[in-house]
């Protein structure tokens, strides 16, 4: 039998122990990675928990007997349905979206939420699944026509929805009324508190539809087209990964198109992928 020399020894010891560190470390990474992760709470809970806009019909809504409904409603049940789980829905303002998943309060935002620089800094957000615009209403008669228009007026937006920055850097001298939700910015400008209001264009598409007084001058958006997605905690690509893939599958496969018709009335009129 060959003698080994005490120097080859050594090598290969370092070796295997290195190896065996690598190994592990490898391990407890995938490990520590999983185990931080929504999905594994979502899962050994058995519970999905969604938080949603439940007075911004057809997005989100209740029904009749307090039953969480509506596009956004149908997609959040789609994605638990996925993992096997149950949907258990919050209510939110828009102004709620970013905390309730920052305190761990929810799993994710499923609520008419826009992909902006600045939130994309304290949340995750999957793949779009919505485009939107935001454009103006006014009431019968209004000599308002347009965004030249609104110079001096009062303008009706909903808290933490874009519209009010944006309407802020492009009509600097109007004057900002907020409300908590999309229903009272629209009832503000029905009773008279503003001179027009800026909303989400598939909700006012939406309510034109079914009979509101309110008149859309121009469909054309005062912002670029938004594309709302859905909000994840920041920092966890296993999760973020699997809502991406369901995304994908609820697009590619035109569930999410049916969805859409089924509580809208009608076809999206803003195509899933911008032209560049």
């Amino acid at each position: 039998m060959p003698k080994c020399r005490p120097r080859s020894i050594v090598v290969l010891l370092s070796t295997l122990a290195f190896i065996a560190v690598f190994a592990s470390g490898c391990g407890g990474a995938r490990a520590g990675l999983a185990g931080s992760s929504t999905m594994d709470s979502v899962l050994a809970s058995g519970k999905l928990r969604v938080a949603y806009l439940s007075n911004y019909p057809p997005y989100g809504t209740l029904s009749t007997d307090g039953t969480p409904q509506g596009y956004d409603v149908d997609i959040a049940r789609k994605l638990a349905d996925s993992l096997g789980v149950e949907a258990e829905f919050v209510s939110a303002t828009n102004a709620d979206r970013v905390p309730l998943l920052q305190t761990n309060k929810v799993d994710v935002v499923i609520g008419s939420f826009t992909q902006t620089l600045e939130r994309a800094q304290v949340v995750s957000f999957s793949d779009p699944y919505n485009v939107a615009g935001q454009v103006l209403a006014v009431r019968t008669g209004s000599p308002v026509g347009g965004i030249n228009d609104l110079a001096g007026k009062t303008i009706a937006v909903t808290k933490g929805a874009t519209a009010g920055p944006a309407l802020q850097k492009a009509v600097p001298d109007a004057t900002l009324q907020s409300y908590d939700s999309p229903e009272q910015t629209l009832l503000a400008l029905d009773s008279g508190k503003s001179d027009a209001a800026v909303e989400d264009s598939n909700f006012l598409a939406y309510q034109a539809s079914k009979g509101s007084p309110l008149v859309i001058p121009s469909s054309e958006s005062l912002v670029p087209l938004e594309y709302n997605a859905i909000g994840v905690k920041l920092g966890d690509p296993v999760w973020l990964t699997y809502v991406n893939q369901f995304v994908f599958k609820l697009n590619s496969t035109g569930e999410n198109k049916s969805l859409y018709r089924q509580w809208f009335g009608f076809d999206s009129p803003y195509p899933l992928t911008p032209a560049y």
